[in-house]
């Protein structure tokens, strides 16, 4: 069943070691959300096992980004910044290299959407070059995330379960679901700046930023939510989406004066 409402996700980016799962993952994700998926692979390959050039993958992907909403799988180190910086989330799978030789031999032999061909088997260049990914391309990708974690939602994965955990708690998560509804009054957004020091901050864009973490520890009490992160507690009264207030965990009157 497809949500109508994508978290705050609208462009996001599949990345991690070949074998790893990402098109799996990022075919979840699409059936989950409704947005259109593109494959990187089915892009620069062409059935005949050679490809395009470059200046028409570029092209290509440049279309796609120019677009509203996609999900993009595939690593392309290349366009990889490009990609970045036109995304609002980034799902990196970094998970241990006998999961994603395991991944890569249990595709061989099967018809993939999103490769052109069958692959007949592994052979040993493409083996080299898992085992070579982390570390040949994974500083460079993480030191990428640092670079460009500011206004993006941002998920390192480092096994299956934890895959299987993000969307159990996405598909379970009432407020996540219905993050873009989020607002507050003029008077609450003094409050939570004055309580957490945030001086001209966006408080309703910081606030959906600490929702949509994968760390945030979410829970329902009566009619509001609390959100805990970080140290920070923020309630959103559960009804009207409203943020009502924000506050450092171990402030005094937790939960006092939250009524919305």
């Amino acid at each position: 069943m497809k949500n109508s409402c994508h978290n705050g996700m609208k462009r996001i980016i599949v990345i991690g070691s070949p074998g790893a799962g990402k098109s799996t993952f990022a075919k979840r994700l699409r059936d989950d959300t409704g947005l259109p998926l593109y494959y990187l692979d089915i892009i620069w390959h062409l059935p005949d096992k050679t490809n395009i050039s470059r200046e028409e993958f570029d092209k290509r992907l440049m279309e796609i980004l120019a677009t509203e909403e996609w999900i993009i799988d595939g690593n392309y180190g290349r366009t990889l910044e490009m990609r970045l910086k036109a995304c609002d989330t980034v799902f990196l799978l970094d998970y241990p290299l006998d999961v994603c030789l395991a991944g890569a031999m249990e595709r061989v032999g099967k018809k993939r959407e999103e490769m052109p061909w069958i692959e007949e088997e592994l052979d040993e260049e493409f083996r080299q070059w898992i085992l070579d990914f982390p570390d040949a391309q994974l500083p460079r990708i993480y030191q990428l995330l640092e670079q460009y974690k500011d206004g993006r939602q941002i998920y390192v994965l480092h096994s299956r379960e934890e895959a299987d955990a993000w969307f159990e708690k996405r598909e379970g998560n009432e407020l996540t679901d219905n993050v873009d509804r989020l607002h507050t009054t003029e008077m609450g957004a003094e409050r939570i700046r004055k309580n957490l020091g945030l001086a001209d901050t966006d408080v309703v864009k910081w606030c959906r930023s600490r929702i949509l973490d994968q760390n945030a520890a979410i829970e329902r009490q009566g009619k509001n939510w609390y959100v805990r992160i970080d140290g920070c507690v923020i309630t959103v009264n559960a009804s009207s989406c409203t943020i009502i207030t924000a506050h450092r965990e171990n402030d005094d009157g937790i939960h006092q004066g939250n009524k919305g």
